[in-house]
């Protein structure tokens, strides 16, 4: 923002926002119009309103950063992990990693041939584009039925993880058998970590007093998510497992010796008082991110006719590729999965943090960025606003 604002008005500013989110929140489960295009609007719409608005990349990069963890973190603990579930997960998990890999091979392909770039940069800019962004896609399943609304909130937090790994992999890796099982050796060793630091912090958690221990328990999942992020792990894999961990710790109080070190009562307590704290707070970063988004964004970048090819040719891809796993590989529902597969902020933020070295100048540039998000999210909301005409599986999700 420049200096033209004062912080009355900025605050004035924030409020309102959060209530027009709040209105579009309620918008989008009456309609299930993508709450997220009505904040990028409304932050295209100011900035043209208020030519002196700008947003810094910097805000960008820290809301997406901010929104990622919190939003994995809220999908995490929504989920429940039992043997009853295990179908669901494992589906989730074969959907998510299989689709986001031919994804990224399919579209890389497609880079490098029509744009001449070299592999590395083919890859670096394919996966963006083939990652489900659980920030739209989850809040965008809650009217669904159980059972696919679980499927696509492990989906989508596990394509948000996988296309992360991968992501770091290219940028920081060369691409080798040595490089790849050095990978995956840092990558276990990563989940052991993760699974003892999110034990010894739901313990603590347990102990501390009622008043602050939520806000010091984000905060400390921040600083251990930056500090892997800087020795190049995989972090986010510590916010998904601390929130499933802590969503189901009752199963392991119930038959494990666990059941000594944890109190059941003080254990529900703490988790619904920390589920509350983290919606509220995705739903903040959420509104931020987004709305900063619409706010930078120039929406004459996508009437060309080079983006306007290129960003089709890789929207078909990712709904034949979704497509062909849905119903040959997991032979499940088509519809309306098929079309649940938004890109938004985890492909916002991984595409405008690729270095620059590896850039792809003609063609590739935030004009098809937006047109790829657009298009999937307003394809998504076609197929679910007409779903709810045929659909009975609202009547389980009343």
């Amino acid at each position: 923002m420049t200096q033209q604002f004062t912080v009355s008005s900025v605050l004035l500013f924030v409020g309102v926002l959060i209530i027009i989110s709040h209105l579009f929140s309620w918008f989008s489960s009456r309609t299930k119009f993508p709450s997220v295009l009505l904040l990028m609007a409304s932050g295209f719409l100011f900035a043209k309103i208020f030519p002196s608005f700008e947003i810094n990349q910097s805000y960008l990069e820290l809301f997406g950063t901010l929104g990622l963890i919190m939003i994995v973190l809220e999908g995490a603990l929504d989920l429940e992990i039992s043997r009853e579930k295990l179908p669901i997960i494992r589906s989730a998990a074969g959907a998510s990693l299989l689709t986001t890999a031919i994804s990224i091979a399919g579209l890389s392909a497609f880079f490098y041939y029509v744009f001449h770039a070299s592999i590395t940069s083919s890859i670096l800019y394919s996966i963006p584009f083939s990652i489900i962004s659980s920030a739209i896609a989850i809040p965008s399943a809650t009217r669904l039925h159980p059972d696919k609304r679980e499927f696509i909130t492990y989906e989508s937090t596990l394509s948000d993880i996988f296309g992360i790994m991968i992501f770091n992999f290219v940028i920081f890796s060369n691409i080798s058998a040595i490089s790849i099982f050095s990978f995956s050796v840092s990558f276990l060793i990563m989940i052991l970590i993760s699974a003892t630091l999110s034990l010894l912090m739901i313990f603590m958690i347990g102990k501390m007093q009622k008043g602050t221990r939520n806000i010091l328990t984000i905060a400390g999942l921040i600083v251990l998510y930056e500090i892997g992020k800087d020795f190049e792990l995989s972090s986010l894999v510590l916010i998904l497992i601390f929130g499933l961990l802590f969503n189901n710790m009752r199963h392991i109080i119930g038959v494990s010796r666990f059941g000594r070190i944890f109190n059941s009562d003080d254990h529900s307590v703490a988790l619904n008082d920390f589920k509350s704290i983290t919606t509220e707070a995705a739903f903040l970063v959420r509104t931020l991110f987004f709305f900063a988004f619409g706010a930078s964004m120039n929406i004459y970048s996508i009437i060309k006719i080079e983006t306007i090819v290129t960003g089709t040719v890789a929207v078909i891809f990712i709904y034949i590729v979704r497509y062909m796993h849905l119903k040959i590989i997991a032979k499940k529902s088509v519809m309306p999965e098929i079309f649940i597969a938004p890109r938004g902020l985890i492909t916002i933020l991984l595409f405008t943090t690729i270095p620059t070295q590896f850039s792809i100048v003609k063609g590739l540039d935030k004009g098809m960025l937006l047109f790829v998000i657009l298009s999937t999210n307003l394809v998504m909301a076609t197929a679910l606003i007409l779903h709810k005409v045929t659909a009975d599986e609202c009547d389980s999700s009343n």
